[in-house]
C-alpha cells in the first residue's frame, strides 16, 4: 500500500497483468474508511522509453473509450464533418486554463 504525506488518501496495489496494449494495474484508491474505488492504469513505454500511463479505466470504462465516443458523436452529429470537432477542440484549448508548474 502506498500512503501519501498527508494521510488522505492511500493507494492499494491489487495486482498487473501484461496485455497487447501495454501492463494493467489494478489499483484501489482509499478515500476515507468508508470510500474507495478501484481505478487500473494502462502503462506503456513511450517511443523515448519512458514508461507513461496511456489509459485509466474506473467502472470498466476506459479513458480513451470514452473520449473517442464523444469525439465519434460530435463528428456523426454535424453530419461527418469533421471541422466541426477540430473547431470545438480550437475553442477548448483556447479557454483553458495555464498548466500548473
Amino acid at each position: 500500500m502506498i500512503d501519501n504525506s498527508s494521510g488522505s488518501t492511500q493507494v492499494e496495489v491489487l495486482g498487473s497483468e501484461e496485455r497487447a496494449d501495454g501492463v494493467l494495474v489494478k489499483t484501489r484508491m482509499i478515500l476515507s474508511p468508508q470510500d474507495s474505488v478501484v481505478l487500473s492504469f494502462v502503462i506503456v513505454r513511450n517511443p523515448a522509453g519512458r514508461l507513461v500511463v496511456s489509459d485509466v479505466i474506473a467502472e470498466g470504462a476506459g479513458l480513451l473509450t470514452t473520449i473517442r465516443s464523444d469525439f465519434t458523436s460530435v463528428v456523426r452529429n454535424a453530419g461527418g464533418n469533421i471541422e466541426v470537432l477540430l473547431d470545438a477542440m480550437r475553442r477548448k484549448i483556447e479557454t483553458a486554463p495555464p498548466p500548473a508548474r
